[in-house]
């Protein structure tokens, strides 16, 4: 949010996170940001994690090296059932590093065995609120 803050950005931001997640250090990143930018915080129920893939034949593929999108057959979510291994995924992008794209791996891969443990324990329903953070990008 800082580098956001930073450079003052000028897109819609929606901000899905858990309750827990919310103080007022991250507030105030949130009002700051909403001076430039249009941001909506939310609370929402399961989310789940997709790695990007550009399927051969769709625009998103075209467009590839124009958006700066790189893409690679390195597989790092061993735990998510929807990871194809003989599909490229995007493992980085103008708006992301690869080292980046490792941490966000490492954390959807977390969140998926987190959903899977809290189903497997409750014969309830949960929500379960998780930390998000989804930006808008006008292309």
């Amino acid at each position: 949010m800082n580098k956001l803050i930073k450079e003052k950005y000028r897109g819609k931001l929606s901000l899905q996170c858990r309750i827990e997640m919310v103080k007022e250090e991250f507030l105030n990143k949130v009002v700051e940001l909403n001076d430039t930018a249009e941001t909506v915080l939310e609370f929402v129920p399961v989310i789940h994690a997709f790695p990007l893939m550009l399927l051969r034949g769709t625009p998103l593929h075209e467009r590839k090296a124009e958006l700066g999108l790189v893409e690679s057959f390195e597989i790092a979510l061993t735990e998510i059932d929807r990871v194809q291994t003989d599909i490229p995924h995007v493992v980085a992008s103008p708006s992301f590093t690869y080292e980046e794209w490792k941490e966000m791996s490492k954390i959807a891969e977390s969140l998926e065995c987190s959903i899977k443990n809290i189903s497997k324990s409750s014969k309830e329903n949960h929500n379960i609120f998780i930390m998000r953070i989804i930006i808008l990008l006008t292309i």
